[in-house]
């Protein structure tokens, strides 16, 4: 991570959230853990209270002494800097104690743990010999580490959850005889991935309505350097969800990242002629559902959509019907979280007049574009809020498939 011009010295950094300092030490003393957490070696935890007092005469959550976060950090991770507070060591050992999933905001921990344990400057423990020798590698690599995750999952928040889950596994772990870097890490976050994977499939199950993968920002909005190929775009990502775990797992690693079988074997605890017959097998699956979705190339998504765009705001019920097929599909994501339809919706014509209702009722600030997943998409805006993402497949010059994702827990990161 690089400095910021004009900082020379950053501490060791955590976040103490919008929790608040109570509700904090409540989470804190329920857990069993904390003897394990402090014989890994962890600091003893600094919570001590601003004497000025907080809002309501309660402790105010401020900086303890002089400890400054770094400002592109918080830029990054989008924090709000009055929830971030230094505590020395924290970042050490806070896996260790918040190893527990009901903590919903383990999530924020882990995001900032990266940044927290690249940086010290005397007042904290600072970098270890072998995070030093990690830093650059890691740097390079991360694109790939998050790529693997997302093509596996579809979901950003978990790809971030295992790319945290890497680094920390690399931090801890002697890479002196790891010959490919890469390969080392990609094939640690695979195994992570397809983890989660097969229990996604029941999560999928229980879902409310129609399933989309998370849009992943890419291009010059994207937060973090991203791998873009066509195995971002929602429409291949919803092909690779037609695969079993394991398919997908070899043809994510293979086809995409390159890996040898060999590694491909060790993930998945088949045979290497096991693994090549799992690729094998996804490949031609991908090869006949891609067959039926030709790809629209980067001008004529430019022109569609910039038409649609116009339609769209403008109300314009015949000039939607003229952009979409006959036999259009659809699209909408809620997650039972947000007003969309549970069940496609098909034809042109009846997509037009949703389209039209919707857009009344819903009275967006703006509409923009965006590249999502390697693919222009349109961003519906309002009161500076996104209030959803549509991506679409183009065939011919009309739009076939509408895809768009309300659901407010896929659209923080956007």
């Amino acid at each position: 991570m690089g400095r910021e011009d004009g900082v020379d010295a950053v501490p060791v950094l955590t976040a103490g959230l919008a929790l608040g300092w109570d509700r904090l030490r409540e989470q804190l003393a329920e857990l069993r853990t904390l003897e394990r957490a402090k014989a890994a070696g962890g600091a003893s935890l600094l919570f001590e209270d601003d004497p000025r007092g907080g809002e309501g005469g309660g402790p105010a959550r401020s900086p303890l002494g002089k400890w400054v976060f770094h400002k592109s950090a918080l830029s990054h991770y989008e924090i709000p800097p009055s929830y971030v507070v230094g505590l020395s060591g924290l970042a050490r050992f806070c896996g260790a104690v918040f190893e527990d999933p009901e903590f919903g905001w383990l999530r924020w921990i882990r995001m900032l743990e990266e940044v927290a344990i690249g940086m010290g400057d005397g007042h904290g423990p600072g970098r270890s010999e072998q995070e030093e020798a990690l830093g650059a590698g890691w740097e390079r690599h991360r694109p790939a580490v998050f790529g693997v995750a997302y093509r596996l999952l579809g979901s950003v928040a978990d790809a971030e959850d295992v790319t945290q889950d890497v680094w920390l596994r690399a931090a801890g772990a002697d890479l002196r005889d790891i010959g490919d870097l890469r390969a080392w890490l990609v094939t640690v976050a695979a195994r992570r991935s397809y983890d989660i994977l097969k229990s996604a499939r029941f999560r999928r199950e229980s879902y409310v309505g129609p399933w989309l993968p998370e849009p992943l920002l890419t291009g010059p909005d994207a937060s973090q350097p991203v791998l873009v190929d066509e195995s971002v775009s929602s429409a291949m990502l919803l092909i690779m969800e037609e695969l079993s775990p394991p398919e997908r797992v070899a043809f994510v690693l293979h086809d995409v990242f390159g890996l040898e079988f060999g590694k491909i074997a060790e993930v998945l605890d088949v045979s290497v002629p096991g693994a090549r017959q799992l690729a094998s097998r996804a490949r031609r699956r991908v090869a006949k559902a891609k067959q039926s979705m030709p790809q629209a190339s980067k001008a004529e998504r430019e022109r569609v959509l910039a038409v649609f765009r116009a339609a769209y705001e403008a109300g314009d019920l015949a000039g939607l019907v003229r952009l979409l097929h006959p036999d259009a599909v659809f699209v909408t994501d809620g997650g039972g979280k947000a007003f969309a339809a549970r069940k496609l919706i098909h034809g042109g014509e009846r997509v037009a007049e949703v389209m039209v209702r919707v857009g009344r009722r819903w009275r967006p600030d703006r509409i923009a574009f965006a590249e999502v997943g390697g693919e222009l998409a349109l961003v519906s805006y309002r009161e500076g809020r996104v209030q959803s993402v549509d991506t679409v497949q183009i065939t011919d010059g009309l739009i076939t498939t509408y895809r768009r994702v309300i659901n407010p827990d896929k659209l923080v990161r956007v």
